[in-house]
C-alpha cells in the first residue's frame, strides 16, 4: 500500500486536474494548452525535417540575396560614376573652343555605347559642321537621325526640327511639310515649334493666308510660353500688312 500511494497521489495529481474541467471555460482553455502544445511539437518536428531537407538552400538563398544586394548597390555606384563622367565629357566637349577638337571628343563620345550623349553628340556635331560651312554633311548627320525611329524621341524630334529649321529658306513647302509631319499633327511638347516652322514655310512660299491661320491657331494653345505667344502676335500683324 505504502508503495502505491505515490502511485495514487500521481493520479490524484492528474485526474482531478480533468474532473475539474467540467465548467466548459476550464475545458476550453484545457483544449487550447493541449492544442497549442501538440501545434507547437508538429511545428518543432516539421521545421527539423524542414531544415534537414532544405537547410542548405536556405541558407545558399540568403547568400545569394546578399550578394544581390551588394552587387546592386556595386553596380549603382558604377553606373552613377559613369553617368557623371559622360556628363562631364559632353559638356567639356561642347565647350572646347578649337571646334576641330571639340569634333573629334564628340565623334568619340557618339561611337561609345554612352546612351544619350551618343545621340546629343551627334546633334552637336552637325552643329560644328554647319559652323565649319560644311552643310552637306551636317544635313546628312540630321536625316540620318532623323530618319531613326530606334532612337530616343526628343532627340528624333530636335533632329527633325533643326533640320527643317536650316531647310526652311529654300526648300519646297510640301518638303517642309512631309518633314514636321509627325511632330505637327502630334501632341508632341515640340509641335508648337513644328507649326511655327510650317507658318515660316508658308510665308517663304508666298502662302501668306496659310501662315496667318497656323500662327492663329497657335494662339489658342495652352502650351506656349508668353515669349512665344507675343513673338506670334508681331509675325501676325507683319503679315496683316501683306
Amino acid at each position: 500500500m505504502k508503495k502505491q500511494h505515490p502511485v495514487k497521489k500521481e493520479n490524484k495529481r492528474s485526474l482531478p486536474s480533468v474532473k475539474k474541467t467540467s465548467p466548459a471555460t476550464a475545458d476550453d482553455a484545457m483544449t487550447d494548452a493541449f492544442i497549442n502544445e501538440v501545434t507547437d511539437d508538429v511545428k518543432n518536428d516539421n521545421l527539423k525535417a524542414f531544415w534537414k531537407r532544405y537547410g542548405v538552400y536556405v541558407v545558399l538563398a540568403v547568400a545569394i540575396g546578399v550578394s544581390a544586394a551588394v552587387s546592386f548597390e556595386s553596380v549603382k555606384s558604377w553606373y552613377n560614376a559613369k553617368f557623371q563622367r559622360q556628363t562631364e565629357n559632353y559638356i567639356a566637349a561642347v565647350y572646347t573652343p578649337d571646334l576641330n577638337d571639340a569634333k573629334n571628343t564628340l565623334e568619340k563620345i557618339a561611337s561609345d555605347t554612352n546612351g544619350i550623349y551618343s545621340e546629343l553628340a551627334r546633334i552637336q556635331i552637325a552643329n560644328i559642321l554647319f559652323e565649319q560651312n560644311k552643310n552637306d554633311e551636317a544635313v546628312a548627320v540630321l536625316e540620318e537621325l532623323s530618319a531613326d525611329s530606334s532612337l530616343d524621341e526628343t532627340i528624333q524630334s530636335l533632329a527633325t526640327l533643326k533640320l527643317a529649321a536650316y531647310k526652311v529658306d529654300f526648300a519646297p513647302q510640301a518638303e517642309i511639310q512631309t518633314l514636321l509631319a509627325p511632330l505637327a499633327g502630334s501632341d508632341s511638347v515640340f509641335k508648337p515649334l513644328a507649326q511655327d516652322l510650317l507658318a515660316m514655310s508658308a510665308i517663304q512660299n508666298g502662302n501668306i493666308e496659310q501662315a496667318r491661320t497656323i500662327y492663329a491657331d497657335l494662339l489658342q494653345s495652352e502650351h506656349i510660353s508668353e515669349n512665344f505667344r507675343t513673338r506670334i502676335q508681331d509675325m501676325l500683324s507683319a503679315l496683316s500688312d501683306l
